[in-house]
This record gives structure tokens, C-alpha cells and sequence, in this order.
């Protein structure tokens, strides 16, 4: 796996030799907090071959993993006292102790939590970069990898909220969405023309915006248009402009680049425009001048060209994709798959902004910040799946989990545990649960085999105290399945 901050643009003189000579360790990060919903996104490393204990804590504490915010240029996290533990009622004080080789974290689970490891019930497991260990009702940890030491930002400044949207819209808090953020910004301070690679729902458009903002030319304008849109019909005009009653009568058109003089024209899906815009196109990129159409004089052109593609340059004419100099490249979602649940939760802010009644979804924290209950089966679904839409797709499946949950979290949806934009699991857990009966008929019920078992259904009731409404929340399912369930297993039903 590349680790992006060791593959810098910047010169190799500008990188600090500490950052150069580190070696990633593995890590594991919380991405769903069930009591604590604002801790999503901190980690704990684990060094080679010492053991380390996760649970709520005690004595002596050096030997628990400390779970705690790391960003460019700080320390890595180290033991900070109990409040860095991990936290729930059903976490037993050493839940589970934690091993690391060069390649994988060896999880037992010795506390009274029930342990999933990428869906399956497990005690024993290794883990690897982009599996997830699930301690039922409480948390969910992706297993990622870290350099001890989060190299400084050349460029970037470092001045949001932790986990939070930056002033550019950009969401993440992993290497890789800092690269983008650093290197995004060295571009803005250039002046070369920038080609954004990367597959759609990326964030081209907010690394475009960001290299503007960064740019001499960030009191100018900012002009985006869509590649598509520009029709062989009336391609000049578009571009660049007509004037009055030419050819026929009528009044005269604005062009996209003069609208865009003295700023920047970010030119989306480039790789769509057509030969003929792009040959029309040339003189502008490479002298700066234009010529409205009706008009014989020439008009000078003072505009930085960015454009984007979920192509590559060689689906562009040669001569065209040489006069983009620069070239920034953005990591999809399954290469991040750390910032998948910060993204989420912007996702679905953005969505209560337009629908107060989905306020039953959220909780706040001691800062006033709306945090949404999301249930961990749902996250652990969404930070193993492929996303090849992105966050568009990422969009989509948060708007279908919203629409099947009827109470105060977004639940897993039918279907989507047997889905196959999940991706294979990268190690096979180790569990010590018999063997299932045989399978049910349908996916949905296969699913459900798996994931309730005895232990499981128990350790909800216990986190619940008993009420069974309560843990149907905590198992992602409705209180009346609940009871099918217990009666399967054999578990006795007490009047609550």
C-alpha cells in the first residue's frame, strides 16, 4: 500500500529527514462511537511486537491504547490517562489485547463485548490495513496505517475543527486528504494551467476552488462549467462570445472566457470536450487572446485554466493536455477509507439543513456540533464497500438507510449486507462460534444468521440493561424480529 506523504511533490530537500526515514505502523481508528460520537477519526498506534490492552482502562495505564487526534506537524498520540480509552458501558476494562507484526494486528477479545471483525463474530483474528474490529453497541475500528510522525505541511494551513469541513469544503483528516490539501495549495501559488485527475464524486470541484482561492488571482472571478455543455452548434459563442444581431438578429452573448478574465475558468470533465472545442480552445491556451464571433480584432485574454477528468491526459488531444503543466491527482474513497464516515456526517448535516425532521438522527456535543446516531453495522458496511460512485454514491446509500429507518439512528437497509460493492475481506477471522445451521433462504436472512448469534444477542441485552427495545436499536433491527430471534436461540424472554 502507498502512503501518500512519502511520495510528496515537494523537493526532496524540503522534507524533513525524520519524514523521509519513518516507516508507517499500523494503527487502528474509530469510525463509529456509539456514546461518543465527536472521537471519530482519532487513532492509536501499535508498535512491532508490543502488546497493548483496548477497553475502558485502569492500571497501568502505559499498556492501553491511547486514542487521540493526530495532524500534520504534531506528535503522534501517546498514553494520555483514562479519558483516552476507549469508552462504553458494556466495554469491560481490558476488552480485548492487541499484538502487532510488520503486516497485521493479532486481536483477542477477552472482555465481555462481543467482537466482530469484518461482519463475523470473532474472538481471536488478524487484522489488516482496511478491516474492521466492532465491539457490538459500543465502537467500530478500521484498521489503518500511520506514520509515527505526521510530517509538517509545506504549504497547507491547519486551522478547522478536527474532522470538520475546511474553509474549501474539503472533508478528511487522513495523509491523503492532506496531501491533496498541501499540494492543492502549492499549485493555487503557482501559475501554470492544472489538470485534476480522479474518478467521479472525488472532490474535483473543491480542490479547484481551493487552488483558486490560493492563487493571485483570488479576488477574480471563478467560472466552472461542465465540458458537456459546450454543443458543436453554437460552440464559439459559448466560448467565446458573439456580438449583437451576428448572424442573424438577435442580442449579443456573453462568452465563458470573458466572463472569466482577470480569475480562473475551471473547465469540469474535460476529457468530454470535443476535438473541435479543443482545437478552438488552443489559441487561447496558448497566447491568451480571442476573437468574438462577428468581431475581426483580436481581444486579450487574461484567465488560468484548470480542468478536470476522471480520464487520463491521453484521452485529451496531445497538443491540448501539453499546455496543463500541472497535474494533481485525488485518491478515491477506498484509498481513504478513513475519512468515509466524517464524510457521512457532513453528507447528512447537509441533508438536515434541508429537512429538520431528520433532527431525530442527531445528538450534540459539549461544543453544540450535531453529530448523527449512525448505527455500526451501517458504518462498518460503509467504510468495507467499494464506493466506485464515490460520495455520490456514498450520498445515495446514506439517503437509502434514511429511508428505512424509522426511529432515532439510520440503521442498515435490506439488501445492503449482501451487497456487492463490498469489498473481500482481506484476512479471514478466526472464530471460535460453532458452526451455523445451514443457510437460510434468502441473502437478507443470511446476513441476519450471521450476525445474531447467541453471544451477540446477549451481550446487546446486557448493554441495554435488559430492555429489549433498547437493544434492538443496538442490533439494528425492529423489537418484534428481536423477539423471533431470541425464540430461535433459546434465549428466555424477561417482562421488562
Amino acid at each position: 500500500m502507498a502512503f501518500p506523504f512519502l511520495e510528496t511533490t515537494a523537493p526532496a530537500a524540503a522534507q524533513t529527514t525524520d519524514a523521509r526515514r519513518q516507516v508507517p505502523m499500523l494503527a487502528l481508528l474509530i469510525v463509529q462511537c456509539e456514546k461518543e460520537p465527536w472521537r471519530v477519526g482519532q487513532y492509536a498506534l501499535f508498535p512491532l511486537g508490543k502488546k497493548r490492552w483496548m477497553g475502558r482502562g485502569g492500571e497501568p495505564i502505559e499498556d492501553y491504547s491511547s486514542f487521540d487526534e493526530h495532524r500534520p506537524g504534531e506528535p503522534p498520540p501517546v498514553p494520555l490517562g483514562l479519558s483516552a480509552c476507549l469508552h462504553g458501558a458494556s466495554l469491560s476494562r481490558c476488552q480485548a489485547g492487541a499484538k502487532a507484526s510488520a503486516v497485521d494486528i493479532a486481536i483477542e477479545n477477552v472482555g465481555r463485548c462481543v467482537m466482530l471483525v469484518n461482519g463475523e463474530e470473532a474472538t481471536k483474528a488478524t487484522v489488516r490495513p482496511g478491516d474492521t474490529i466492532t465491539f457490538v453497541g459500543e465502537v467500530v475500528l478500521l484498521c489503518v496505517l500511520r506514520l509515527p510522525v505526521f510530517p509538517a505541511l509545506m504549504h497547507a494551513r491547519v486551522a478547522h475543527p478536527f474532522g470538520e469541513p475546511d474553509a474549501n469544503g474539503i472533508v478528511g483528516e487522513g495523509p491523503e486528504a492532506w496531501r491533496v490539501r498541501d499540494e492543492a495549495t502549492r499549485l493555487g501559488r503557482g501559475t501554470d494551467f492544472v489538470l485534476i485527475l480522479g474518478e467521479t464524486g472525488t472532490g474535483k470541484t473543491a480542490v479547484a476552488e481551493l487552488i483558486h482561492k490560493e492563487s493571485s488571482r483570488a479576488h477574480g472571478p471563478f467560472v466552472p462549467r461542465n465540458s458537456v455543455v459546450f454543443t458543436t452548434t453554437i460552440l464559439e459563442s459559448q466560448l467565446f462570445g458573439k456580438i449583437a444581431n451576428f448572424p442573424n438578429p438577435g442580442p449579443a452573448v456573453d462568452g465563458v472566457l470573458p466572463a472569466a478574465d482577470g480569475g480562473t475558468l475551471f473547465l469540469d470533465e474535460i476529457g468530454r470536450l470535443s476535438l473541435l472545442a479543443q482545437g478552438h480552445l488552443l489559441c487561447t491556451l496558448e497566447n491568451g487572446s480571442y476573437q468574438r464571433l462577428g468581431e475581426s480584432k483580436a481581444h486579450k485574454l487574461d484567465v488560468r485554466f484548470l480542468g478536470a477528468s476522471n480520464l487520463e491526459r491521453s484521452a485529451l488531444q496531445s497538443d491540448f493536455h501539453f499546455r496543463f503543466k500541472a497535474e494533481i491527482r485525488i485518491a478515491p474513497l477506498r484509498e481513504r477509507r478513513e475519512d468515509i464516515p466524517l464524510l457521512a456526517r457532513e453528507m447528512l448535516r447537509r441533508r438536515l439543513a434541508k429537512d429538520p425532521t431528520l433532527a431525530r438522527f442527531f445528538m450534540k456535543d459539549h461544543e453544540g456540533r450535531l453529530h448523527p446516531r449512525m448505527s455500526g453495522r451501517l458504518v462498518d458496511f460503509l467504510v468495507r464497500s467499494e464506493l466506485p460512485g464515490n460520495t455520490r454514491e456514498l450520498d445515495s446509500l446514506l439517503a437509502a438507510a434514511i429511508a428505512h429507518s424509522q426511529e432515532d439512528r439510520i440503521a442498515m437497509f435490506p439488501g445492503a449486507g449482501a451487497s456487492p460493492s463490498v469489498r473481500p475481506l482481506s484476512s479471514a477471522p478466526v472464530s471460535s462460534a460453532p458452526p451455523s445451521d445451514p443457510p437460510p433462504t434468502t441473502k437478507d436472512a443470511q446476513v441476519e444468521e450471521r450476525m445474531f448469534t447467541t453471544e451477540v444477542v446477549l451481550s446487546a441485552i446486557a448493554s441495554a440493561n435488559g430492555n429489549l427495545t433498547l437493544a434492538a436499536k443496538i442490533l439494528d433491527t425492529e423489537r418484534t424480529k428481536l423477539y423471533r430471534i431470541m425464540k430461535k436461540l433459546g434465549i428466555k424472554r424477561e417482562e421488562e
